[in-house]
């Protein structure tokens, strides 16, 4: 078990210490519960263009995050860890030569690590937060993989509020370093001090109607030294003797429409683009969910995905789907919830490699099939 990343942010950590220690004062204004959830997932993948292939034909993983967070009306503070068991060692896999040379997850298969360590005020309609937190923007994952934290600064500031809990108008700003699960700075531990990749953004949320409800997010997100990042993680972005030889500054826009009736239904078209870069920088994204886990028993999901090379850094965007970057694809979706807190989840994909290096790779069909059941803490 690789618990290395445990201890890559300790200065954080004992500085929560305190902080956490005054939990039930604050609890008297709010419940401070510790949540989480659990995932076991099974996958079998098939029809590999090359083989043998770092990711397995087939694997199973264990995965929990535990989280205490607290929030009154002028505190918030959060600290979680993430801890996983895999069949399969990503980072050694089996009949793969040595070194290993690409890693197509986000995420080490045996790993215990800390996950969340944050700590936040609230300024009237601004919040602040500080330390290792999830990415507060609205994006999908074709930009931004949702199990990935920032770890530096970020603030939101509610402009305007309707009458649901949901804001109608909110600004949100990020500035982030050190926060791959894998080598992204010089530190070889991983510290957020010193030189490393850097991420930088802002974002906008603009939302209308309650039970019939638009919401319409436009992010701005520009990478910088790049040239920390793990190398077996830079996977499909156009790279020269192992360099990553573009920029990145992404504009992404995120159009959502939301109903209950005649039942629960979402749609989801997202677009993005490097303006840093003239060729192979589009990106397009789009989903439809029918029913609800919340309100009902069964969802269906269905998405579809044709994401260009250097839209964004791959290693950032979602492990959902094989690569990060250069592929267009399919994935489907059904959910059966047992109760409000218990889900069964049947996942097939269809991927092709659309830029590969290789003629003959982009017009072949990679399939996935996943099932999970997952559990809220």
């Amino acid at each position: 078990m690789n618990i290395k990343a445990a201890s890559r942010f300790p200065r954080l950590a004992l500085l929560l210490v305190p902080a956490l220690s005054a939990a039930p004062a604050l609890a008297q204004q709010k419940q401070a519960p510790i949540t989480g959830d659990i995932i076991i997932r099974q996958e079998w993948t098939d029809d590999f263009f090359t083989k043998p292939d770092p990711v397995p034909s087939h694997r199973t993983r264990f995965w929990i995050r535990p989280k205490f967070e607290v929030e009154t009306s002028m505190l918030r503070m959060g600290l979680g860890i993430d801890a996983s068991y895999s069949t399969d060692k990503n980072l050694e896999p089996e009949g793969v030569a040595r070194p290993l040379a690409l890693i197509r997850d986000n995420y080490i298969s045996r790993d215990i690590r800390l996950d969340l360590a944050y700590l936040g005020t609230n300024l009237g309609a601004i919040k602040v937060d500080v330390g290792r937190m999830p990415m507060p923007f609205r994006l999908t994952n074709m930009v931004w993989d949702q199990d990935l934290r920032i770890q530096g600064g970020a603030a939101q500031w509610t402009l305007y509020q309707g009458k649901t809990a949901e804001p109608m108008v909110k600004a949100s700003g990020i500035y982030s370093r050190g926060s791959h699960v894998f080598a992204d700075s010089k530190d070889p531990e991983g510290s957020s001090l010193g030189e490393g990749v850097t991420i930088k953004g802002g974002s906008l949320d603009l939302g209308f109607g309650e039970n019939k409800r638009v919401d319409l997010t436009g992010t701005y997100l520009e990478f910088d030294k790049l040239n920390f990042l793990e190398t077996k993680i830079r996977r499909q972005n156009t790279r020269v003797a192992g360099a990553l030889v573009k920029e990145y500054a992404v504009i992404d826009v995120v159009l959502r429409f939301r109903t209950d009736a005649p039942f629960p239904m979402q749609l989801l078209v997202n677009g993005a683009r490097n303006r840093k870069t003239e060729t192979l920088r589009d990106g397009f994204w789009a989903t439809a969910v029918f029913g609800s886990l919340t309100d009902g028993k069964v969802r269906g999901e269905y998405t579809y995905a044709k994401v260009d090379r250097d839209v964004t850094v791959a290693a950032y965007a979602g492990d959902d789907f094989f690569w990060g970057t250069g592929w267009l694809g399919h994935k489907a979706e059904i959910a059966i919830a047992q109760n409000p807190k218990a889900s069964f989840h049947v996942i097939g994909q269809m991927q092709q490699f659309k830029d590969s290096a290789n003629p003959a790779e982009r017009s072949h069909w990679l399939k996935r099939l996943r099932l999970e059941v997952r559990k809220k803490l």
